[in-house]
């Protein structure tokens, strides 16, 4: 179990009915671009998502994931 299950878990608990979706943006690696990332934060606003919890961390600034954002 991983922090973004354990948070989640928390969510679930405060707000039962809640609908929850994962969006997987990470290889086999744990590794991932920011280009990637900013089309899954895309995607969550066009699928009307109210919160995105993002368990991750980033190297360094990125336009387009500052632009999603």
């Amino acid at each position: 179990m991983g922090h973004g299950t354990a948070v989640i878990a928390v969510l679930k608990y405060l707000l039962s009915d809640a609908r929850i979706f994962a969006v997987k943006i990470f290889d086999e690696k744990l590794a991932t671009y920011p280009s990637i990332l900013a089309e899954a934060i895309y995607w969550c606003i066009n699928e009307k998502m109210n919160i995105v919890n993002l368990s991750l961390g980033v190297a360094r600034d990125d336009k387009k994931v500052r632009e999603a954002c």
